[in-house]
């Protein structure tokens, strides 16, 4: 008798074996939602703008290390000792030709004495911004014109007030003064303008109207450091410091010529708007002082760079302290005098000192 027709069963492994495609299909979900699961841990420790941060971003960082290091060889300088301001919050500089100093802060200026001891302190009806010493022509200072918020006064070196100009426009901001034997110049950073005034303070001249047609586009001061100093030869030499330049006009308001240039090298002028501080030595040279990163700097009188005074390092300054100067960082800016011998002063605020720089016998090369 013939076996019946019957199935046979699957083996086990056969039984449990699942569909090729059902366990592609799975892998990939698993995937994904493993992916997905990192990618939302990852979005809650994202940290884009450094608001969890304990430092500035790496790419928001403003590396200035380069700038900062002024090689060795350049500095034709050396610190041969400060002396004391006399004030507590100094805020500018002039050297007489008697070798003594006037430094105005407070609400006075101090007259010091070579050797640093105080002279004279002259009481102020307001707080100084900035000052000029009158000479005569055997150099003896006869009066000091004193620019504050508000108003320009005029003392005697004893302190008594000789007068006072007219009340200052709204918007004016006095940042220098310089003085020829017949004229007061005042550089005026709110009206971004140069006055040439007699010594009662009636203006008889004004520099920095824009003329577009002679390609002079005025005074471009994104802050407001605007210096200027006289020539022997009535000219004046006034610090374009947006267009990082010195510029050379006559008494009557001619542009003679310029100097500078804008450039992170040595030899030219670095950040928004330098040099923040501008003196002539005697011999018609230039020194000049740069904030931001704070170099201080010899140029010849028509404008080639000749030797460093001091940058960050000579000056005690480390990385941080290299920002640009605004607000409370304002006192990083060094004003700067020179003396009748050549030394170069420059006002250390932060010490209440002025720091006196001679130059090296053997000098130096900034190239």
């Amino acid at each position: 008798m013939a076996e019946p027709n019957r199935q046979t069963a699957p083996d086990a492994a056969e039984a449990v074996r699942p569909a090729a495609g059902w366990v592609s299909g799975r892998m990939a979900g698993a995937v994904v939602a493993v992916a997905l699961a990192v990618g939302a841990y990852a979005l809650t420790r994202l940290d884009s703008w450094g608001e969890q941060a304990t430092s500035v971003p790496a790419r928001l960082q403003l590396d200035l290390g380069a700038q900062a290091q002024v090689p060795a060889e350049a500095i034709g300088y050396t610190e041969q000792g400060s002396l004391p301001t006399h004030v507590e919050e100094p805020r500018a500089l002039v050297a007489a030709p008697d070798g003594t100093l006037y430094v105005a802060g407070d609400q006075a200026v101090a007259h010091v004495a070579a050797d640093g001891v105080l002279l004279a302190t002259l009481a102020l009806p307001e707080p100084p911004r900035c000052l000029a010493a009158l000479a005569d022509a055997a150099g003896t200072v006869e009066r000091l014109v004193v620019a504050g918020d508000r108003r320009v006064v005029v003392v005697s070196p004893t302190g008594a007030v000789l007068g006072q100009w007219p009340e200052l426009a709204e918007k004016s901001v006095i940042t220098a003064l310089a003085a020829t034997p017949h004229h007061v110049v005042v550089a005026d950073a709110g009206l971004r303008e140069v006055r040439i005034c007699d010594l009662a303070g009636t203006v008889q001249q004004r520099i920095g109207t824009p003329d577009p047609d002679r390609n002079m586009p005025g005074f471009v001061l994104p802050s407001p450091y605007f210096d200027v100093v006289c020539g022997d030869d009535e000219t004046l030499w006034v610090v374009n410091s947006g267009m990082r330049r010195i510029e050379c006009y006559s008494l009557s308001g001619e542009l003679q010529s310029m100097w500078g240039e804008a450039s992170s090298d040595l030899a030219g002028f670095f950040g928004c708007c330098n040099p923040a501080h501008l003196a002539r030595l005697p011999d018609g040279r230039f020194v000049t002082s740069e904030k931001g990163i704070p170099r201080i700097k010899v140029f010849s009188a028509i404008g080639e760079l000749e030797t460093v005074v001091a940058g960050p390092r000579e000056l005690g300054l480390n990385a941080t302290a290299l920002v640009d100067a605004r607000g409370d960082a304002v006192g990083r800016a060094y004003d700067v005098a020179v003396r009748p011998d050549g030394a170069v002063l420059v006002l250390d605020t932060k010490q209440r000192r002025v720091r006196v720089f001679q130059p090296r016998a053997e000098g130096r090369d900034p190239t």
